[in-house]
């Protein structure tokens, strides 16, 4: 996957959060959750399961 300008620093931002890595910013990412804000408001939980199920399609 080749990344743009917008998207590695949408990855940048969220790998502020403590135990954010660059791999699972780009996972949230994929799932719609961009900021830390988002993350926040939907929860980890919720990001989670977002995820998983992305990740079955």
């Amino acid at each position: 996957m080749i990344m743009n300008r917008k998207d590695l620093n949408l990855v940048a931002l969220l790998t502020t959060l403590p135990n954010i890595g660059p791999t699972l910013a780009k996972q949230l990412q994929a799932v719609a959750i961009t900021t830390p804000e988002q993350l926040k408001s939907t929860g980890s939980k919720v990001a989670f399961t977002a995820d998983e199920l992305s990740n079955q399609v």
